[in-house]
């Protein structure tokens, strides 16, 4: 969906009286790079931190006690909130 929004904001922000050099166009583009390779990195961050909190708690017992109450129907639906799911960055 983003990418094909991009194409509407590339048409509003590529100016033929900004030509040829198209400063607003190319700075909001370097801006939207920028953006998108903080948040890449902050992302990264996120999911080890995560996967190391879940390496904590996945010693204690109690959350796999949880899982044998479930069925196997309901393990499966647990998706990314499964004890021993781990991210890969």
């Amino acid at each position: 969906m983003l990418g094909n929004v991009g194409g509407l904001i590339s048409t509003w922000s590529y100016l033929p009286f900004d030509g040829p050099n198209y400063h607003i166009g190319n700075g909001l583009n370097l801006a939207a790079n920028i953006a998108i390779f903080f948040g890449t990195i902050v992302l990264g961050m996120w999911m080890k931190a995560d996967n190391k909190k879940r390496d904590l708690l996945s010693n204690e017992s109690a959350r796999y006690h949880d899982l044998e109450q479930m069925s196997e129907k309901q393990i499966q639906d647990l998706d990314w909130k499964h004890p021993d799911f781990r991210w890969r960055p």
